[in-house]
């Protein structure tokens, strides 16, 4: 009995001491590992990875996908600091890796020792990551296997991983790095993989591969709203070899278009496309390209909620300094005056943290897939967080209409009107949400109101339209459908028909020749069939 004391006592000591080893371990390497945030060229946040030290100046070392195709990242080491990568310096694709240096200044990095020498299968590794930021997570396993594919080989392991992982060291028992976490099949069960670091030697500088750089003068950060419509937002403005390219978020967070918004532009009409007049040269020059569609029909529709990145390409042209955007389409307004680029700009992480909190991108996410209570309690948080404003009032009135929320809506609207009084959009808002609410009278009050404010937005006159179709005031439905029918833009079946309706209901004779019109230009059967019958209705 005391024999089997002793060794039990004994594999204690041996087991207590071996766990104090690895603690102290890992409490070494941990200090070289970081968490990297991505964004890309509008601003927005792609993704986190995890990377690694592996000299003391602060080279790092991470998965070429946690990179890959990002414009700018930062990194936070283990003291709580950022530093934006500076300049991705090697990469090898097929054994995803990428190599790179950080923005510093004379510091000394913790960093982890590598080694190309693979364990036998079996043996103990282990992994320090970020998976779902959260920060700095051991996991341990064994390596289960290694293979080689297209000349590079991969190391099989046991050791838990999952998003926010990737990038992270493979780490063997001495504590030095054996290869960098890559993928996890999720399907399966401790199906993880790591590239050996023997692939290091076949990395490359890829000249294609390029993150954006301050210094080089190429990147502005603009970060305005247009003055006339909330939605749209330039984000920056870059200059490559062969253009000057504009960067747009438009978040639909209109409830006056709700699913039914659409955005387009056009390059070939150059009295409604966009052009920059030039205040230093007196220069005009017209929008090339867009990401957009160029056309009504061809436009995607932007469900609320949706936000929409896209780009304007004009012509590379000498140094901006001061300038104007104009936009010339009939409805609405896209302009910016007098934008100026910044003669100096440091780029930061708080920079794009700042934007995110700034225009709730990620409240429209949450109603995008409609998670309206969780909007609704982000922006609770926000409110204690940031002052009140226009923009957080208006998503309040969203998440509260989406939640069938009407009289919370409504309140919300009038909050932001505090806020804008002369804001056009805020009136058209307000007009849907009283619709919903059955105050067709408010609605009409409201719809008005944004008319007097713009009235070249010629949506504004559909939309009073319809409240004169609710209160049956047809003659006035008429005068509003033709005002937009008459103003150039692209002919909708829809508009022909509601019309057509209004005619037919005071006996006007011009009712057939819209329904007709309809017909013709009906997009699908059911909408053919459903105009069909109602000209045999009222066109016998």
């Amino acid at each position: 009995m005391k024999k089997h004391l002793l060794c039990f006592n004994l594999l204690f000591i041996f087991s207590s001491s071996a766990m104090a080893q690895f603690s102290s371990l890992v409490a070494k390497v941990e200090k070289a590992v970081f968490q990297i945030q991505t964004y890309n060229e509008f601003g927005l946040n792609e993704g986190s990875g995890t990377g690694f030290f592996i000299d003391s100046k602060g080279t790092g070392l991470t998965a070429y996908h946690v990179l890959e195709e990002s414009k700018f990242a930062f990194i936070k080491d283990y003291k709580g600091r950022t530093f934006r990568i500076k300049e991705v310096i090697r990469i090898n694709e097929k054994a995803d890796l990428a190599e790179f240096t950080i923005e510093s200044a004379n510091i000394i990095f913790p960093f982890i020792p590598m080694s190309t020498s693979i364990p036998l299968k079996g043996s103990d590794v282990f992994t320090i990551g970020f998976p779902e930021n959260f920060e700095r997570v051991v996991t341990k396993g064994i390596i289960s296997a290694t293979q080689v594919k297209g000349g590079e080989t991969i190391i099989q392991t046991s050791t838990p991983i999952s998003h926010g992982s990737s990038g992270g060291p493979l780490l063997n028992t001495q504590g030095q790095a054996i290869g960098v976490m890559s993928y996890f099949i999720a399907d399966g069960q401790n199906l993880n993989f790591a590239f050996a670091m023997g692939s290091r030697s076949r990395m490359t500088k890829d000249a294609a591969y390029d993150m954006m750089s301050d210094a080089k003068g190429s990147y502005f950060f603009i970060n305005q709203t247009c003055k006339a419509d909330p939605n749209l937002h330039l984000v920056s403005i870059e200059r490559t070899d062969s253009s000057t390219v504009f960067n747009f978020v438009f978040s639909n967070i209109s409830i006056a278009f709700g699913d039914g918004a659409f955005i387009y532009c056009t390059t070939e009409n150059r009295n409604q496309t966009f052009h920059i007049n030039d205040y230093a040269t007196i220069q005009r020059y017209y929008l090339q390209e867009t990401t957009l569609a160029e056309s009504m029909i061809e436009a995607s529709p932007m469900k609320m909620g949706n936000v929409k990145m896209f780009k304007l390409i004009f012509d590379k042209m000498p140094e901006l300094t001061t300038f104007d955007l104009k936009e010339g389409m009939p409805g609405g307004d896209w302009s910016f005056n007098q934008l100026t680029l910044p003669k100096q700009q440091v780029l930061t992480k708080d920079i794009f943290e700042d934007l995110l909190k700034e225009h709730l991108f990620l409240v429209a996410y949450d109603i995008k897939y409609e998670r309206y209570q969780e909007a609704i309690d982000s922006l609770q948080k926000f409110r204690q967080r940031i002052p009140a404003n226009e923009r957080l009032e208006r998503f309040s009135a969203i998440a509260y209409f989406e939640n069938q929320d009407y009289d919370s809506s409504a309140a919300s609207l009038e909050r932001a009107l505090v806020y804008l009084p002369e804001q056009n959009s805020l009136y058209a808002d307000l007009y849907e949400v009283e619709m919903k609410r059955g105050n067709t009278e408010k609605a009409l009050e409201a719809i008005e109101k944004a008319i007097e404010l713009e009235p070249t937005y010629i949506e504004y006159y559909l939309f009073r339209a319809r409240a004169h179709e609710k209160m049956q005031h047809w003659a006035a439905a008429i005068v509003d459908y033709t005002r937009f029918i008459d103003s150039g833009r692209d002919p909708v079946a829809s508009i022909y028909f509601a019309r057509g309706m209004a005619k037919a209901r005071i006996k006007d004779p011009g009712a057939c020749a819209d329904i007709d019109k309809a017909k013709e230009l009906a997009a699908s059967d059911r909408e053919w069939d459903t105009y069909q019958k109602a000209f045999r209705e009222f066109c016998k």
